[in-house]
């Protein structure tokens, strides 16, 4: 809920043992939300950029999927092959 406030989530705001629990847990997501323009830092922790306020309820959740670390919208593998079809002669009668 914090990371919808202008001030963001805030180190200082949680005892030291919960916010590392946040970083170990979270870490790698909020940093790739950083990068991806959806949060902020702002020295002690993150925030949701002021133009994605209106969906951040989407920035969670793209958060809370990425540090669950399971594919959500990309696939694991090529859903088509590169290779030509294999296509039996059709016999003409």
């Amino acid at each position: 809920l914090a990371l919808r406030l202008e001030d963001g989530l805030d180190a200082r705001d949680h005892p030291s043992d919960a916010w590392d629990l946040v970083v170990a847990r979270h870490g790698g997501a909020l940093s790739a939300a950083v990068l991806e323009g959806r949060l902020e830092e702002n020295g002690r922790g993150w925030r949701i950029a002021p133009h994605h306020r209106f969906v951040a309820d989407a920035v969670i959740a793209w958060i809370l999927a990425r540090a669950r670390r399971e594919p959500f919208d990309t696939l694991p593998q090529r859903s088509v092959s590169s290779l030509a079809c294999p296509i039996p002669s059709y016999p003409a009668a």
